[in-house]
C-alpha cells in the first residue's frame, strides 16, 4: 500500500477505493499489503473490511485473517537477534549503551 495506493498524506483516494470495490465485486481477492503494522492500516481500508479477508503486514512478517483476527503466518525476529542489531546500530552511531 505504502507509496502505491497511498497519496502523500498516507490516504487512499476515493477513486482508488472505488476501483478496489469494483474489483472485489468482480471476485478479485483484495489483500492489503504494507510494511507497517496491521494497526496502521489506512482507515479507508479498516472501515471497509468487506473488501478483504487477509492483510499482509510488517514487511511480510505477519499475515492476519481479519474475519476472525487470527494470525495465519508470523515470523518474529528473535529477541537475541533484535538486541544484537540494536547494539550494532548504537555502536555505528557512536551512542553509548545503557
Amino acid at each position: 500500500m505504502d507509496g502505491t495506493c497511498l497519496n502523500p498524506r498516507s490516504k487512499i483516494s476515493e477513486q482508488t477505493m472505488k476501483a478496489l470495490k469494483v474489483c472485489a465485486d468482480a471476485g478479485v481477492m483484495i489483500v492489503p499489503t504494507t510494511g507497517r503494522a496491521l494497526s496502521c492500516l489506512p482507515y479507508q481500508m479498516a472501515k471497509n473490511p468487506d473488501l478483504y479477508r487477509y492483510v499482509i503486514s510488517s514487511n511480510g512478517a505477519q499475515i492476519t485473517d481479519c474475519r476472525n483476527m487470527t494470525s495465519v503466518y508470523q515470523v518474529p525476529i528473535p529477541k537475541e537477534t533484535a538486541l544484537h542489531l540494536l547494539e550494532s546500530c548504537r555502536r555505528e552511531d557512536g551512542l553509548k549503551t545503557q
